[in-house]
């Protein structure tokens, strides 16, 4: 195992990961012996013998454990001097399944390929199949079927039924019927271009890499088969053993290889029988993509974002201003406002203006929550004579999502009216307890006309006058009393102020603090209300913003409103509005850590501030690097902590920072760092190309992953190890003679396996950096 080490992240590479067991049909035989030593009981064997089957991917592939493809799916860049490869989320996946064959006993070969094919290649064409078609027209299936291959076409043959040899089985579950995507690859390209069975041990491995600078999505995509417990995610990554040609159209294939490992070219020559003219592959997954110029490449792009006519024209989120003559209209646009058509309630037609909560300044804006209706956020622009509706906007649609979510709604309702009765009950129970005094200050206060001053009698306490007492002589100012007392509760509950003490004791359930927590960071909310105009975000742009966070908090009080129908009701939300909002503001920030499984132990927890900044890239890098990296700083280089980074829109990600953003940092993702080699100068062809070293482990002051000089140790040569094809390598050679050169020129002499070949081959992480205002 090797590690390659950075300020930032630590990247460590794992020979492979095999399963307990492949995928495949199995017996377990169980056999028990029962005797007595007097022989009483009659020696007696049983036995019994049950079948079991791992179940696994074998002819087709769910799209989700498909993780990255590199290069990029229909991408145009430099990319004749790397090796085209495939990222899966399931670390076991490349040896599940049994390639046959003696392969190199120090690697285990994965029975995935990635092969490659170049314009100007007999390019096979997918064909959608059935699996009967990968059994010769000379056998027969095991459901009485005769297979469909042809008999100049080579697919390895199938297991046969343990009780007629003559018939052919599938694995458990499988059907002769089910779909295959299959090529048919002739046997000159598949002897010229195949690795061999050596090979194909050094072009599968495991990368385990840090999740916490990485979007949401692209998270959850790593963790598709199994839920998040570390910030460590592991995924398997496998290689072409071929490069692509410059200047032309490359397509590549990921094919099972189950089977074929007899069959598999040889450094001494073909293994397949001459018989055969074709060989037939099930492909897992295909894309294509061209190797033209540099400026398509990662660095390429992001170097090129903001410069439409490559020139910068701007970084922050609004709509350009071109030459307008009016003032007010101006300032608003340069304030992030767009102008829409607005139908008022009473039928007028004006237009008003909309912000979304990202916007290109810091603000600070103070709404009356809560408000009962939209319109209570409704603002006026005496600048330019228009409503603001920015407010208004935010609190309806935090409405309308909460109205979507039923189970948000119900908590909420319920939760409420439980709230509201508890109050109620212990308002009830404050005019129990009252003293008897109290009880009297109470009476003379609102039942004069019923009792007698306690200084005009002789016990000093207050007594029912004459007027007050019926014939029976009970006391007539009962009903009063009682009233007086639901005046008291009904004062009580719909005063704020009176109910904010009782208030500070109410937990809100975690249903319903989580739902709001998300709206806080703008989770579900559609892309139009953040970005309401598309000439602020066109296509190639980055665009920093401040986060209006009364924007946010109208969108909560939105989804709040739910249940308010009286003014007790608004009493009651406005008393628990305050903490309503520091709760949400708090677990807000931590939803990230929860989706990172980041160890509390090893960060104090996030305090949340009051102007978050972030960014917005739109660009073709975010849709062919998904799991590409930010890093935030402010103005004095501290690191941010990432409170929201997701996939919004195609090819668009959202990064909200827990802070003012002065510097974002875009790197590649480094469990999909590709192999590639050294360009000879202009020369894009194998024939120029050179592969130096890195150090494997601790070298004195030298890490592992850092290059080692050519000084100490020569570049290789890369024409020395490819194919009379040029641009396919002799992986296996490769391999050997980086090893030799290492323990020669640095006295390496640990293992060396599919992870050191890895750490040797990979290319640096290409990262560009972004400055706040320029």
């Amino acid at each position: 195992m090797s590690q390659q080490t950075t300020d930032q992240k630590m990247l460590t590479f794992i020979q492979y990961a095999q399963p307990q067991l492949e995928d495949g049909n199995y017996q377990i035989a169980v056999t028990q012996q029962v005797d007595s030593p007097t022989d009483q009981v009659p020696a007696t064997v049983y036995s019994d013998t049950k079948g079991f089957t791992v179940r696994g991917e074998r002819y087709a592939l769910n799209p989700s454990e498909i993780v990255s493809v590199f290069p990029p799916e229909f991408s145009l860049g430099e990319f004749s001097n790397v090796l085209p490869h495939v990222v899966v989320n399931r670390k076991t996946l490349p040896w599940e399944r049994s390639v046959g064959g003696d392969a190199d006993a120090g690697n285990d070969a994965p029975w995935l390929g990635l092969i490659v094919f170049n314009e100007g290649d007999t390019i096979p064409e997918a064909i959608q199949k059935t699996a009967l078609d990968l059994l010769p027209t000379t056998d027969e299936s095991s459901s009485g079927e005769t297979g469909k291959l042809p008999a100049d076409t080579y697919f390895p043959p199938f297991p046969t039924e343990p009780s007629d040899p003559s018939k052919y089985v599938l694995d458990y579950g499988e059907s002769w019927s089910d779909k295959v995507e299959v090529i048919d690859v002739d046997v000159a390209t598949f002897n010229a271009i195949m690795p061999t069975l050596d090979d194909l041990g050094w072009l599968a491995h495991v990368r385990q890499v840090e999740l916490k600078n990485k979007s949401e999505a692209y998270i959850a995509t790593l963790n598709a088969t199994e839920p998040a417990s570390t910030p460590v995610g592991t995924v398997a990554e496998v290689v072409a053993n071929r490069f692509p040609l410059a200047d032309k159209k490359s397509a590549v294939h990921l094919v099972s290889l189950e089977g074929f490992g007899s069959v598999l070219p040889t450094a001494g020559g073909p293994h397949l029988d001459s018989k055969y003219a074709y060989v037939r592959l099930v492909s897992l997954k295909s894309w294509t993509f061209s190797s033209l110029k540099e400026t398509h490449t990662f660095s390429g792009l992001l170097l090129n974002v903001n410069k439409p006519d490559g020139v910068f024209s701007q970084d922050t989120l609004q709509v350009p201003v071109n030459n307008s003559e009016n003032e007010a209209v101006t300032n608003a646009l340069n304030m992030g406002f767009a102008a829409f058509n607005h139908l008022s309630r009473m039928g007028d037609k004006m237009v008003s203006w909309y912000h979304g909560p990202f916007v290109p300044y810091d603000i600070s804006t103070s709404l009356p929550f809560p408000g009962n209706t939209a319109d209570d956020l409704t603002q006026y622009n005496p600048d330019s004579g228009m409503f603001d509706v920015s407010y208004s906007t935010a609190w309806q649609i935090g409405r309308l999502l909460a109205l979507q979510n039923g189970s948000f709604a119900s908590a909420l309702y319920n939760w409420k009216r439980q709230t509201s009765q508890d109050m109620i009950k212990q308002a009830e129970q404050q005019m129990l307890d009252l003293t008897y005094a109290q009880i009297a200050a109470l009476l003379s206060g609102s039942l004069a006309n019923y009792v007698t001053p306690a200084a005009a009698n002789a016990t000093g306490a207050p007594t029912p006058s004459a007027s007050a007492q019926h014939a029976g002589g009970r006391i007539a100012a009962i009903p009063e009393l009682l009233r007086t007392r639901a005046d008291a509760v009904r004062k009580v509950m719909t005063d704020p102020q009176q109910l904010s003490a009782q208030a500070d004791e109410v937990e809100v359930p975690t249903t319903i603090s989580n739902f709001l927590a998300r709206l806080k960071l703008l989770y579900g909310l559609p892309f139009n209300y953040l970005v309401p105009d598309t000439r602020m975000l066109p296509q190639e742009s980055l665009r920093f913003f401040y986060m209006d966070t009364a924007w946010a908090d109208a969108v909560i009080e939105g989804a709040w409103s739910l249940g308010r129908s009286t003014s007790g009701d608004a009493a009651l939300d406005s008393a628990l509005s305050s903490n309503l909002h520091a709760e949400t503001r708090a677990q807000a920030s931590g939803i990230r850590r929860t989706l990172v499984a980041a160890p509390p132990e090893d960060d104090p927890p996030i305090t949340p501030t009051d102007n978050p900044t972030g960014f917005l890239l739109r660009s073709q890098v975010v849709g062919g690097w998904p799991g590409l990296e930010v890093h935030g700083f402010d103005a004095g280089g501290t690191e941010l902590d990432i409170l929201r980074f997701d996939h919004v829109g195609p090819n668009v990600v959202l990064c909200i920072f827990n802070g003012v953003v002065q510097q974002v940092n875009i790197q590649q993702h480094p469990e999909a760092l590709h192999f590639g080699v050294n360009l000879g100068g202009d020369d894009p062809s194998p024939a120029a190309f050179n592969k130096t070293f890195r150090y494997i482990a601790e070298d004195e002051s030298n890490p592992p992953g850092k290059p080692v000089p050519t000084t100490v140790a020569k570049a290789l040569e890369i024409k020395d190890y490819t194919r009379s094809t040029s641009s396919v390598l002799n992986i296996d050679a490769l391999a050997k003679a980086i090893e030799a050169e290492l323990s020669k020129k640095i006295q390496y002499s640990g293992d060396f396996t599919s992870a050191e070949f890895a750490l040797e081959m990979i290319e640096g992480v290409q990262e560009v950096d972004f400055t706040f205002g320029s």
